[in-house]
């Protein structure tokens, strides 16, 4: 899908190592609630690329076009991208994206994944309803956003068939977790408002990988690659990626 009305980009940086970093971002989100990340890694010794998945980044009418198939294709897209360049890939996904990323490690040859605040359980139940809803509202506003000293561009409100179309894609992840079979860190706030904390235990519990790890932040919310304390959550990630 072609993507008009840009507002945010894509980033990337290049190393001359031989382990390339996709990195995806959240759901209504973009490259920018990544970008301390990949800096970090990029400056760490690691080449990063954060696609722009589509619909993202321009405006809430034209995410209304899409579905989590083209969600996931951009992704797909990216880490082609990436393994055509280097050996050894690794997949970090935040909230929406580290389903991708988890979707991602069932199918394709990836070094290990990182799955941040992935949802399997959302705390908002009438996102379960937007299935029917979606025929009589077409946006919800969101809540106003918060400063985090970080550069972020995300929609102010979420187009209701979307959230409907997210919904698919977690049903597809929760129920195939069992195909994850590489090493894979999952990582999530206990104070989440978003996405129940409980998720990342599902995830752990489920995935048949070799070597994995769970690792709560205490008092983090959902946003925990930007709020305060997110060099804690880096470290922990770079730990992985030097493990593995």
């Amino acid at each position: 899908m072609i993507i008009t009305k840009k507002k945010a980009d894509p980033f990337e940086y290049h190393n001359n190592g031989d382990v390339g970093v996709l990195l995806i971002h959240g759901f209504t989100g973009s490259p920018t609630e990544m970008a301390p990340l990949g800096e970090f890694l990029y400056k760490e010794g690691y080449s990063v690329y954060c696609p722009l998945l589509a619909g993202h980044g321009t405006d809430e009418e034209e995410m209304e076009k899409t579905t989590w198939k083209d969600w996931v294709a951009s992704a797909e897209e990216g880490l082609k991208k990436l393994q055509g360049k280097y050996p050894k890939v690794f997949v970090i996904g935040f909230s929406m994206g580290g389903c991708i990323a988890l979707y991602l490690g069932m199918k394709y040859n990836i070094a290990g994944i990182v799955s941040i605040s992935a949802p399997i359980y959302l705390t908002e139940k009438k996102a379960y309803l937007t299935p029917v809803l979606k025929y009589f509202q077409r946006y919800k506003p969101k809540p106003k956003k918060l400063d985090y000293g970080v550069q972020l561009f995300s929609y102010d409100k979420t187009p209701i068939k979307c959230v409907s179309s997210l919904l698919k894609l977690i049903l597809i992840v929760k129920y195939s977790l069992k195909k994850v079979k590489i090493p894979t860190l999952i990582i999530q706030g206990e104070d989440d408002r978003v996405v129940e904390a409980k998720s990342a235990r599902y995830i752990f519990e489920k995935i048949n990988s070799p070597y994995k790890e769970l690792k709560y932040f205490p008092k983090r919310s959902h946003m925990i690659p930007v709020e305060q304390g997110r060099e804690e959550v880096m470290d922990k990630v770079l730990e992985f990626l030097q493990r593995i």
